[in-house]
């Protein structure tokens, strides 16, 4: 041990004297093992409730690339891992690089890389832990392995941009292997470890300078070196979360078997949140809000498996509490998403949630906001990205900051992968007027069905749907029974489309649609098949057949429909609705020829959104009539628009021109509607009146 080693080691045992007598005068729940073990006091009386917490807002999510797989270089993959982000956008990740070393990273933009370890330079040759953790001050923890001639040790490490790579230390006590690191503004780190005896604990490292354990906060095996740790029967694997004050939340199963959410403070005492009832049959992983106390903000966010469903159905609940009176808030209900399983999770000081569904075992997910939060889901498989058709999206339990900035781990069909910050917009003006759809999606496969049975009576009927590609390579097939009653090629790909089917099932009449109504009767299944390459995706809305079916896909569930999934695809609910866009209109006067008026269009940029850049013009659309061409420098074909010349350095608007058709000379001041679609998934939309000349 050399001189710099011996001072540590003193300063810390010094320390770890005065901490461990601090809290001898704890409360009476905080007695050593050999004396009497900590126990665990009860959490105020629990009451469901279904008020959502925090702001409830409508929020449309721009995601912005901050690292990029495409290309190859300089990375190959982001692992399997979620990346983290702090309160300045500073994003945490693990990746590989094209050469095959593997390290932790962290960027705030684009192509700025800061590299914190790898395995090219540094001693942990088997690579470091997928989900590194990083607090407000830029501090990031994680774990590196390396292969010893007897064993692979793992090593908490800790992290920061100009600064030594950090080693923290198993003093006082001996500890085998780290997982689930996680690290607080202070920069203290708890983990879960692997005991040298065999068990298990949750253990808390000293802030900066210290590197050793100061607490052991639960243990699965009584061990006279933890004795002011809690015992437990076990320890869930999903590891344990603190604040910014040192609070540990964890989760696990008592000595006497019952399953149960749990907090630790500093001190020593413990609270049991919630338990096994006639409710939870379990529960998983956990995480506690950064900002706060549980005596004071209160709100810990956990996994939680039901008595009910098989198998055991997942949900995610809020537990809060004002001191005297708990409350849980049920956050989602995995099966009633048509969510195979619950993936990981985030939440922010004030209590508002981003959690990720697994769909399938496909690898098809998706990231939603919650609780109250109307906007729901906000990118998932089958969404399309900067030109690529999103195939997963996966998130950690600090993927949500302080200002509601999501970082996401994006993989696309085309074996790309990204990582993307979300940046909200709220926007009070589309609360009223919210649109959902379905969205189906081949995903990395080929094929996927969604239907339900229609009663339909030997009637003349009209079936009408929205339809919007989101991208190609394939056809959407409409089914009534056996029968394809409409296949439509993807085409004109982000614009949406109202399709019209006539149906004609009177007894007399002819053709393959009475076939189907002769073969099955009054009632029939209606089937939205999508086929084709992996990465061809639709959204279906507003699906009618006047005086017979009615779905606007409002509901929180797909109860009534069924997916099969069993070509690779999937299918979900989306919130479809069109960001808001103010615009204004001048017409000429109706040609002569075609009946046309020629519309010129201004649009302008709102905040989150730049009318000269964002905007696929291809998918511009006004009152159903697209863009007129012209050629562009290059002699090919592009929408006729311009930015308009402006006193400034850069113009906050976008002028096309339109030719439209399907107005009317009787009525010369109609409002018309425009409607568009962006490169990171939003649709637009904007309506003003134009007087005709």
């Amino acid at each position: 041990m050399n001189a710099t080693s011996r001072g540590t080691f003193e300063h810390l045992s010094a320390f770890l004297t005065i901490f461990m007598f601090l809290q001898g005068l704890g409360a009476a729940s905080a007695q050593p093992v050999d004396a009497r073990p900590p126990a665990f006091s009860t959490a105020p009386a629990v009451g469901l409730s279904n008020v959502p917490l925090g702001k409830s807002l409508f929020h449309f999510y721009r995601f912005t690339p901050i690292a990029d797989s495409k290309g190859g270089f300089p990375f190959q993959t982001f692992g399997l891992g979620s990346p983290s982000i702090n309160s300045d956008a500073v994003i945490a990740y693990h990746a590989r690089l094209t050469g095959g070393v593997e390290g932790i990273f962290t960027s705030k933009v684009l192509g700025n890389i800061n590299t914190l370890v790898s395995s090219g330079s540094d001693p942990y040759n088997l690579g470091f832990s997928f989900d590194p953790s990083i607090n407000g001050a830029g501090q990031v923890a994680f774990t590196g392995q390396q292969s010893l001639p007897d064993r692979v040790k793992t090593t908490p490490l800790r992290a920061q941009v100009g600064t030594q790579l950090i080693e923290l230390v198993d003093s006082p006590f001996h500890l085998n292997f780290y997982q689930a690191t996680h690290i607080n503004d202070r920069g203290e780190v708890v983990s879960l470890v692997t005991r040298e005896d065999g068990g298990h604990a949750v253990v808390v490292h000293g802030a900066p300078p210290l590197r050793s354990v100061i607490r052991a906060v639960a243990v699965d095996k009584p061990n006279t070196d933890m004795h002011r740790a809690i015992v437990v029967g076990s320890l869930n694997f999903q590891g344990p979360s603190m604040n910014n004050l040192g609070m540990v939340a964890f989760t696990g199963v008592k000595t006497d078997g019952h399953r149960g959410v749990f907090t630790g403070d500093s001190r020593g005492n413990f609270t049991q949140i919630v338990g096994d009832d006639n409710l939870f049959a379990g529960f998983g992983a956990v995480v506690l809000n950064e900002s706060g106390s549980i005596d004071k903000v209160g709100m810990v966010l956990f996994q939680a498996f039901l008595q009910t469903g098989e198998p055991p159905r997942e949900a995610l609940f809020l537990w809060t509490t004002d001191g005297s009176h708990s409350f849980l808030t049920k956050v989602v209900d995995v099966g009633a998403k048509g969510a195979l399983r619950l993936g990981g999770f985030a939440m922010d000081f004030q209590g508002q949630v981003a959690y990720e569904l697994k769909f399938d075992d496909f690898g098809n997910s998706a990231v939603f906001r919650g609780p109250g939060g109307l906007f729901g889901r906000l990118v998932g498989t089958g969404d399309v990205l900067f030109g690529r058709t999103v195939s997963s999206a996966h998130i950690g339990r600090e993927a949500i900051n302080f200002k509601d900035q999501l970082a996401v781990r994006l993989v696309f069909t085309d074996g790309t992968e990204m990582i993307a910050r979300g940046d909200p917009t709220t926007n009070f003006d589309v609360i009223d007027n919210a649109a959902f759809a379905l969205q189906a999606t081949t995903g990395s496969g080929s094929s996927v069905s969604v239907g339900t049975p229609v009663a339909m009576p030997p009637a003349y009927h009209t079936l009408s749907f929205d339809l919007k590609f989101l991208s190609g390579g394939g056809t959407l097939n409409v089914k009534l029974g056996d029968s394809v009653i409409k296949s439509i090629p993807a085409g004109e790909l982000g614009v949406r489309r109202r399709i019209a089917i006539p149906l004609d099932l009177r007894g007399g009449a002819k053709g393959k649609s009475v076939a189907a109504a002769t073969r099955l009767g009054s009632s029939s299944q209606l089937q939205f098949v999508l086929s084709g390459k992996p990465g061809l995706s639709a959204q279906i809305s507003d699906v009618q057949i006047p005086g017979v079916f009615s779905e606007n896909f409002r509901s929180e569930s797909l109860s009534r429909w069924r997916i099969d999934r069993s070509g690779g695809g999937s299918a979900s609910l989306t919130n479809a609705s069109r960001f808001p866009i103010k615009i204004r209109m001048e017409a000429e006067k109706q040609a002569e020829k075609s009946g046309a008026y020629l519309v010129k269009v201004m649009m302008s940029s709102a905040e989150g959104l730049d009318v000269t850049t964002d905007i696929e013009r291809p998918t511009l659309r006004l009152a159903g009539s697209p863009p007129r061409s012209t050629r562009d420098r290059t002699g090919k074909q592009v929408p006729d628009c311009e930015i308009p010349k402006s006193d400034h350095d850069t113009s906050n608007e976008l002028v096309c021109q339109f030719e439209v058709r399907s107005l009317s000379a009787k009525n010369t001041d109609p409002t018309l509607t425009l409607e568009a679609a962006t490169s990171f998934g939003w649709g637009i939309t904007g309506s003003a009146t134009v007087h005709l000349p």
